[in-house]
C-alpha cells in the first residue's frame, strides 16, 4: 500500500501512479512487490533506495 503524503511535496514514496510522474524525487523504501508495482514505468527516472533494495528490484524486474 502506498504511503499517503501531503500534496505539493516534490517527492513520492513507494508510489508509481500517474500523479507521481510530476514529482522530482522518487523513493523506494523496500523491495516488496506491493511497493514496487509499476516501477518499470519509471525506468528513466532517478529512484532513491538502499543498495540492497536496488539489487532486489533489479532481480525482480530485469530489463
Amino acid at each position: 500500500m502506498p504511503i499517503e503524503m501531503p500534496r505539493g511535496l516534490p517527492f513520492s514514496v513507494d508510489t508509481w501512479s500517474r500523479s507521481s510522474r510530476a514529482k522530482r524525487y522518487h523513493f523506494l523504501t523496500h523491495a516488496h512487490k506491493d511497493h514496487a508495482s509499476s516501477i518499470s514505468n519509471y525506468a528513466s527516472f532517478p529512484i532513491y533506495a538502499t543498495r540492497i533494495t536496488k539489487h532486489l528490484i533489479i532481480r525482480q524486474f530485469p530489463q
